[in-house]
């Protein structure tokens, strides 16, 4: 293997019954302990010398990684599984880090649905998510519409009763290309960011101007109690 770099010995010289360790230029490989061999170095195990009187075994550093292997294993399998959309994880600017719902680490319920086609309408989002078996799973939705061209901006917030909902949502809905208007598109799911919640949604549009009463109803953002649609709360 390559030299390890120099390093600055702070150990005291070795005295008295201490072995002593021949001069032995920065970066030779040789043997630490033991019977010995040709220059004089001992047999216990293989080590880099770097420096006066200061030496590097790989083993101590092999064990540890091999330790971490598991560890890192699982996130790059994590990664993975975000990256091609197989389970919620990092999105970039939508979701952070790598804790997935699988492993109930995760506690978010609020998730964007993105490439809907435009055509798209709220009510064509509702009887989508209820006929790919989520009726009575989400409490809030949102499907923005452009007030010029009164078409949908192509992506949708979908509030879910629980991580385990969210797990089966991206399941379906990620790479989802099924749907009711000819359209090439295909589904992505993201996490919602930066709201996250019931709470934090309806707060964020209670008080917005889409709730405007001159703004059509099939333009705003809906909330459910027990699969019903129910008042939106007031500011």
């Amino acid at each position: 293997g390559a030299p390890l770099p120099a390093g600055n010995d702070e150990r005291q010289p070795e005295t008295g019954n201490q072995q002593h360790r021949p001069a032995v230029p920065p970066g030779t490989w040789s043997r630490a302990g033991g019977q010995g061999d040709a220059s004089g170095m001992p047999h216990y195990a293989w080590g880099v010398h770097i420096g006066p009187g200061m030496w590097h075994s790989p083993v101590k550093a092999v064990e540890a990684a091999q330790a971490k292997a598991p560890v890192a294993s699982a996130r790059r399998r994590r990664r993975r599984k975000c990256n091609t959309g197989a389970n919620p994880a990092a999105e970039t600017d939508d979701c952070k880090g790598e804790v997935s719902a699988e492993d109930g680490g995760d506690r978010r319920t609020t998730v964007m649905l993105r490439n809907l086609p435009n055509d798209y309408s709220r009510q064509m989002f509702l009887d989508m998510l209820d006929a790919e078996g989520f009726a009575g799973l989400y409490d809030f939705i949102y499907l923005p519409i452009d007030f010029k061209t009164q078409a949908c901006l192509g992506y949708a917030f979908v509030n879910l009763l629980g991580p385990e909902v969210v797990a089966a949502f991206w399941s379906k809905f990620d790479r989802y290309a099924d749907w009711v208007v000819p359209s090439r598109k295909i589904g992505k799911v993201t996490w919602s960011g930066p709201h996250q919640g019931w709470a934090a949604h309806v707060g964020r549009y209670r008080d917005s101007p889409v709730m405007h009463p001159s703004v059509p109803e099939a333009y705003k953002p809906l909330v459910f109690v027990d699969g019903v649609v129910a008042d939106f709360p007031a500011p």
